[in-house]
């Protein structure tokens, strides 16, 4: 199975055309080097999610990848998740109803 989203607040300019693509072809040339790694850990079962962050162009990245595994724990595939958190990073004090 394979899954892409669109959104208008996209964190990196991205089509469904990745999709089927070489994973060293979707990356920062910055991130290039880790993603084989990750899925390496992934495979072996030695990892299950990492997550990573960075500021860029003034906004605070969030990162997640997380291993997709069968019921039988055979890994699938990798589901990335991105999300700008810049204004949750700047929350300050407590926030109630």
């Amino acid at each position: 199975m394979k899954f892409y989203t669109d959104t208008k607040r996209r964190v990196f300019p991205r089509s469904a055309g990745v999709i089927g693509r070489d994973v060293k072809n979707c990356h920062l040339r910055e991130s290039v080097a880790s993603v084989p790694e990750i899925i390496d850990a992934f495979c072996k079962g030695e990892q299950g999610e990492i997550d990573f962050w960075l500021e860029l162009h003034g906004k605070f990245i969030y990162i997640y990848y997380i291993a997709v595994r069968d019921e039988n724990g055979v890994f699938k595939g990798v589901l990335e998740m991105m999300q700008d958190i810049t204004r949750i990073r700047s929350l300050e004090d407590n926030a109630r109803w």
